[in-house]
């Protein structure tokens, strides 16, 4: 939202006078809303008159060479809502004008999702055959993202929530087969990081430290990784962690 903004009344003096006979320089500060920290590197910019600066360490900035007028100041840096303020300067009588302190609200940004995957194959190699999968395989697919979202309380509150599976309350999964529905002794198969294990619930893997999860309802859905040496008739939930991050 644009802003009015006078400055000191000595600018608005001597109207008479031509102000075309001397031009300013027009200063001022961003800083950080919430924290009141100066902003380095952010784009403000006088829209009428088209000249931009990016703004110094302590966050200050100054433009030269300013007419008398009615001007727009805009200030832009990612990760921050823009801010934009109109403001009146009378040259006549003055060489500097003060914007002030200009304070910018940080937002979230949202990243793409090819930037997020590359980022996570660079760290996480096995991630690779997560996103390959999630593109050509039959399953449901779970990204840090979507877990988030969730909030999950326990893993098993994530897996519950996908059709084709539930867990009693101990976190113990079955899943459906055939006409007859849920059989109690059709247990699905768990992998974290590739590796099978025996646990007797999802529940031993943190919900803050997954990264990804594969879900898969019955053995024509399962992809041949998870096949191995392993009875994946009921299915399989793999489940990838930050545990083997590489260095």
């Amino acid at each position: 939202m644009h802003t009015l903004r006078r400055l000191a009344p000595l600018l608005l003096l001597a109207a008479v006078q031509p102000a075309y006979a001397q031009r300013v320089r027009v200063t001022g500060t961003v800083v950080d809303s919430a924290s009141g920290a100066p902003l380095e590197g952010v784009q403000v910019r006088l829209i009428d008159m088209d000249i931009s600066t990016l703004t110094d360490s302590d966050g200050s900035f100054q433009f030269f060479g300013v007419a008398s007028g009615t001007h727009t100041f805009a200030a832009r840096r990612l990760g921050y809502e823009p801010v934009a303020i109109r403001f009146e300067l009378n040259a006549a009588n003055t060489r500097q004008a003060d914007l002030g302190v200009v304070r910018i609200a940080s937002r979230a940004i949202e990243l793409d999702p090819l930037v997020v995957e590359a980022e996570l194959v660079r760290d996480f190699p096995q991630m690779e055959g997560f996103f390959r999968r999630m593109r050509s395989e039959q399953g449901t697919f779970l990204t840090e993202a979507d877990i988030q979202r969730k909030a999950p309380h326990e893993t098993s509150d994530i897996v519950r929530r996908v059709p084709g599976f539930r867990t009693n309350e101990w976190g113990r999964l079955t899943s459906a087969r055939g006409s007859g529905g849920f059989r109690a002794d059709c247990p699905v198969q768990v992998y974290v990081n590739g590796v099978k294990v025996n646990a007797p619930t999802v529940d031993v893997v943190v919900p803050a430290t997954i990264i990804g999860m594969e879900l898969y309802t019955g053995a024509s859905t399962v992809p041949t990784i998870f096949r191995s040496g392993s009875n994946a008739s009921c299915g399989v939930v793999a489940i990838w962690t930050r545990h083997t991050r590489r260095d």
